[in-house]
């Protein structure tokens, strides 16, 4: 090739070229180099113009250049390798992609591509990956990817662990997600990665049972695509659990409200000796979560036993212990317990030893606790118009406490006033039958009189006298 085409071939390459002559000092150490030849491209690339850059040295021209771009030039004149690089050039601001080689002693070329906007976007796009990363690592969220042949690409710490709690494998790149899984999953999940194979998008909901308790995972899919085709499928999974519980509430409350209305209806269709309190108690019994609920009607010089639930099963056990059967007993007024319980609307004692002080010996309320794993106690004042008329006793299993406090006391209202409505009632018929039996008293009184003046008078007037008595109607 003549020296003419190299020129003319060299002048219309699209890659910048230059030809340099390096500068050493006195110690044959390199510290400047001088540009003898450019092209076209150079000048677009670099925003130098030749007749500014040819015979003069790259510090006369960029005094800001890093002596990276000299040492890596002499390192190249000086091994007689091709070298291929990518740097930033601080003086121009740019990043290039470099190619150098030297065809003479202490000359190098230099041919090299502008790649600063790839370079930004590389930059962007792994800050990008950086901060999805960061966001995925930590997320709250169980996030994890598969292949096609069911390899895992990707799983963040959320999902590593909570995959750890429920089936104690511990996650890595590469594993097999079916054959981890518990025999009866495999099968669920196959369908469910075919189903996001074949390009579908869906969302499930999922229940983990941990045997202590159970965890509700909402999963949403999505197909991976490379060029219109599915190579694998990500996967969120959103721990719902607290929504569930909170739905699970809500429908509870509701049966536990129809429970109770239907209790109510007793006070309003059923005359008070038709009432069931049996069934009241256990409605309550089961709405408050506890073991057992003692029924406790307040009157002015003791206090009796109506009703117990929860004892269906251990009735005759109890009664061993105590023995005495707790219905329809009655107790005489405790002021250290009543002092307790009746200046609060609901008091939460510590233990079942509280409620009861000289009726039965320590040991035996320790063998009852024993026994059934009696934790602590909720004593609800229950409040006619005017006074206390009674009290439930809510008896827990240790850990649990009482639940559905104002579902209770809303119950517990109607309650009261239909103790005191039956108090009322209990208390006019003891004055009814007080009247009768001072009418009975009185009457018979009367009849003795008459049949004593009638004896008198016939006994007069056998004597020969007059009656002395008149007597009506005879």
């Amino acid at each position: 090739m003549t020296e003419q085409k190299y020129t003319n071939l060299v002048a219309a390459m699209p890659v910048a070229y230059a030809l340099h002559q390096m500068i050493y000092n006195a110690d044959g150490e390199a510290v400047d180099y001088r540009f003898l030849d450019v092209n076209d491209a150079f000048e677009a690339m670099t925003g130098l113009r030749a007749i500014d850059v040819i015979g003069k040295t790259v510090l006369e021209i960029l005094p800001q250049t890093e002596t990276f771009w000299i040492q890596k030039y002499a390192a190249c004149i000086q091994s007689g390798n091709r070298i291929y690089f990518e740097n930033y050039s601080q003086a121009l601001d740019k990043y290039y992609q470099v190619i150098a080689y030297s065809p003479a002693p202490e000359q190098f070329i230099t041919m090299f591509l502008d790649i600063t906007e790839q370079k930004i976007r590389e930059q962007k796009y792994k800050e990008s990956e950086a901060i999805l990363s960061a966001t995925m690592r930590h997320s709250r969220y169980s996030i994890w990817s598969i292949d096609r042949n069911f390899k895992l690409l990707y799983a963040n710490e959320r999902f590593k662990t909570d995959f750890y709690q429920s089936f104690g494998v511990k996650l890595e790149t590469g594993i097999h997600v079916i054959k981890i899984l518990p025999p009866p999953l495999q099968s669920i999940w196959i369908e469910r990665y075919e189903r996001a194979f074949k390009n579908e998008s869906f969302e499930i909901e999922d229940v983990v049972d941990l045997g202590t308790e159970k965890i509700y995972i909402e999963v949403s899919t999505t197909p991976i695509l490379m060029d219109g085709e599915v190579i694998g499928v990500s996967f969120y999974g959103d721990n719902i659990t607290p929504r569930k519980l909170d739905e699970q509430k809500i429908i509870q409350s509701s049966q536990h409200l129809g429970k109770l209305l239907n209790a109510s209806n007793q006070f309003v269709k059923h005359k008070s000796k038709d009432v069931n309190f049996d069934y009241l108690t256990d409605v309550l019994r089961q709405i408050s979560g506890a073991k057992f609920l003692v029924f406790n009607r307040q009157y002015a010089d003791y206090s009796k036993t109506i009703t117990l639930s929860g004892l269906e099963k251990t009735r005759e056990t109890i009664m061993k212990y105590l023995n005495i059967d707790l219905t329809n007993t009655k107790w005489k007024r405790e002021p250290a317990f009543e002092s307790i319980w009746m200046n609060n609307k609901l008091t939460v004692l510590p233990d079942i030893s509280s409620i009861f002080f000289t009726d039965f010996k320590p040991a035996i309320i320790q063998m009852v606790k024993k026994t059934f794993n009696i934790g602590n106690v909720a004593v609800l004042r229950i409040d006619g118009s005017d006074e206390i008329v009674g009290n439930l006793v809510f008896i827990y299993e240790r850990g649990k406490t009482i639940e559905n406090t104002e579902l209770i006391e809303m119950f517990t209202y109607q309650l009261g006033q239909y103790i005191e409505r039956l108090n009322a009632e209990e208390a006019l018929q003891q004055k009814m039958n007080e009247m009768e039996r001072f009418h009975k008293l009185t009457v018979n009184r009367e009849l003795n009189m008459i049949e004593l003046k009638k004896e008198v008078n016939k006994l007069l007037k056998k004597l020969g006298e007059e009656e002395k008595y008149r007597i009506v109607g005879s």
